[in-house]
């Protein structure tokens, strides 16, 4: 029974992402990402369209594009939670 719990939480545990240098390694155009950047940590798109930079969402700052320079890191938003089935 312990066997099977433990298969079970392993299966269904999702990994955690890591973060990802921006100049090595730029999001796929049109991913929404956590970022960190010189206005601190939220959520962007990456776009070729603006010249490989940042739109950013909800973050305050006044200027909602970010270029590869101003943003370090990034990593995949995480999945959305499932709601329980009842099987």
């Amino acid at each position: 029974l312990v066997s099977r719990i433990v298969a079970v939480v392993k299966t269904e545990a999702q990994a955690v992402p890591e973060w990802i240098e921006t100049a090595i390694q730029p999001p796929e155009e049109g991913q929404k990402v956590i970022i960190s950047g010189i206005y601190g940590v939220g959520i962007a798109e990456f776009s070729y369209l603006y010249k490989d930079e940042f739109v950013m969402y909800d973050m305050g700052a006044s200027n909602p594009i970010l270029s590869k320079d101003q943003v370090k890191f990034w990593m995949p938003l995480p999945d959305a939670p499932q709601e329980p089935t009842n099987d």
